[in-house]
């Protein structure tokens, strides 16, 4: 994840701008890669928030853990697929290629 100008995490940062701000940042982006886990949220947060934006968008987020709920509750808010880490650039570039073909 990203960080602003004053080092809050991009995401957050992007939330708290104003909406037409918010929207256009939002359908700005081609795709979406994220981690399931990261400090004070997971995967699912900033998914929900991606969805409400922009429903088409692909949506990769990443796991050390891909089994159990750690794969379906991303998918359940709306993730394309669920990567498992550590993963190769191949095999993100064939994921990321994956979903842009959609």
């Amino acid at each position: 994840m990203s960080t602003d100008e004053a080092g809050k995490p991009g995401f957050d940062a992007m939330l708290q701008r104003p909406f037409p701000e918010r929207e256009l940042i939002a359908t700005s982006l081609e795709a979406v890669i994220t981690d399931e886990r990261m400090p004070g949220m997971t995967g699912s947060t900033p998914i929900r928030a991606l969805r409400k934006l922009r429903r088409e968008i692909p949506i990769l987020p990443m796991s050390g853990y891909v089994g159990g709920a750690v794969a379906s509750g991303p998918r359940e808010v709306g993730a394309n697929e669920v990567m498992k880490k550590p993963l190769s650039a191949r095999e993100l570039a064939t994921s990321l290629a994956r979903v842009l073909r959609k």
